[in-house]
């Protein structure tokens, strides 16, 4: 037969909450790099960027790339094809796709 525990006794899961989300600008002036936080706007304009091209594909926003890629496009502000492949999280196919629209987000803001 099989022994029967108490209900009291059987541990309960506790449930996690995910944690509060912050901007990336948030989070670079949290870690000390106040002189490298980007424009709020040039920032915000990658971000709808990244939203609308994620929604016309059907993908999830991070799926184009993360937020700390998003951040150091911001803060590096590349203008050429080498510079954009040295940030972390770009490839060649990320350029080749989006390589025009980021460098046209960037000329604006």
């Amino acid at each position: 037969m099989k022994d029967e525990a108490p209900a009291a006794t059987l541990r309960e899961r506790k449930k996690k909450r995910p944690p509060k989300k912050e901007t990336a600008r948030a989070a670079a002036a949290k870690l000390g790099r106040k002189d490298r936080v980007p424009p709020a706007g040039l920032e915000e304009a990658l971000r709808k960027w990244r939203l609308e091209e994620a929604r016309r594909r059907g993908v999830p926003a991070f799926r184009i790339f993360g937020d700390q890629t998003l951040l150091a496009i911001a803060e590096q502000r590349p203008l050429s094809t080498a510079e954009l492949l040295a940030i972390p999280g770009i490839g060649i196919k990320i350029v080749e796709q989006y390589g025009a629209q980021i460098y046209r987000i960037l000329q604006s803001g």
